[in-house]
């Protein structure tokens, strides 16, 4: 049996506006997990929002919605290494409320100072309360190296910086 969608399905932007309401990006460095298979909660920034903005960031990274609502997230990282040898296996997971949302991301460095970027785009139906937090860790799997983390990229004058971690949030309505 073949069901035809309508249209309209197919074009969500067609019923959505779009408002940025939170923008972040660490001032760190780097972001490195401590050990092998320890989670380390990636940090966006300062804190940004409060209880009476539609989100709030704070400084440890956790969002927390505030206004339930039809919310689009956008991650940016840089994956990569300083030192070590042999292949470094860097996790990535996004949790809503304590737990695992959606698939792990691997990230496989097998040389020092290569940055590897990565970015993810999801839209979520939140509701009031919810908090999201990303974790980095370094996987022992098949002998994973504990060296890698999360590296700001050098850049030259006159371009903006190339963080180790960014958020963006819009909300749809």
């Amino acid at each position: 049996m073949t069901t035809q969608v309508p249209n309209t399905m197919l074009e969500p932007s067609a019923r959505f506006s779009n408002t940025r309401v939170l923008d972040g990006s660490s001032v760190a460095s780097s972001q490195q997990p401590s050990a092998l298979d320890t989670p380390l909660q990636v940090e966006f920034g300062p804190a940004v929002g409060s209880g009476a903005t539609d989100v709030a960031l704070s400084v440890a990274g956790a969002l927390t919605v505030n206004v339930a609502g039809v919310y689009r997230i956008e991650i940016s990282l840089q994956f990569g290494r300083t030192g070590g040898s042999a292949v470094s296996k860097l996790m990535f997971r996004a949790k809503v409320n304590g737990a695992q949302a959606g698939a792990t991301i691997m990230a496989h460095v097998d040389a020092a100072a290569v940055l590897t970027p990565f970015n993810e785009k999801s839209t979520l139906n939140l509701p009031a309360g919810a908090v999201l937090t990303w974790e980095i860790a370094r996987s022992s799997a098949g002998s994973g190296n504990n060296s890698g983390g999360l590296f700001a990229g050098d850049v030259a004058g006159g371009w903006n910086a190339a963080p180790c971690a960014r958020i963006r949030v819009d909300r749809l309505r």
